[in-house]
């Protein structure tokens, strides 16, 4: 199985809106493999788990109210909250110390 990066199309001012628009990126591809795996006869567990390091952005997930702090954040980067509410996928805290890809994008000692 080979996965494509992508770049962000538009440039972040927090961490928050950061994580948030990747988590859009990793809904959309876990909602193509999902119904991928159901056309092959292949069970998964669901919802699918998306972790994440960043407490703001997780909880935006799940608050169904924008406020003055996303209410700059595109129109289309809200489509993890309507998967989120359908239980498509779930959002779940790893911190940075546990999380292993973090290596990838980290400089090392």
């Amino acid at each position: 199985m080979k996965f494509v990066t992508k770049c962000q199309e538009t440039v972040a001012l927090s961490t928050v809106k950061a994580e948030y628009m990747a988590f859009t990126r990793a809904t959309s591809q876990a909602i193509w493999l999902s119904k991928f795996f159901d056309e092959v006869g292949l069970q998964i567990n669901r919802p699918v788990l998306i972790y994440g390091d960043n407490a703001g952005s997780i909880a935006n997930t799940v608050n169904n109210k924008n406020h003055c702090r996303t209410k700059h954040i595109d129109i289309k980067y809200h489509f993890v909250k309507e998967h989120a509410k359908s239980e498509q996928v779930k959002f779940k805290y790893m911190p940075s110390t546990e999380n292993i890809a973090d290596l990838f994008i980290k400089p090392l000692p």
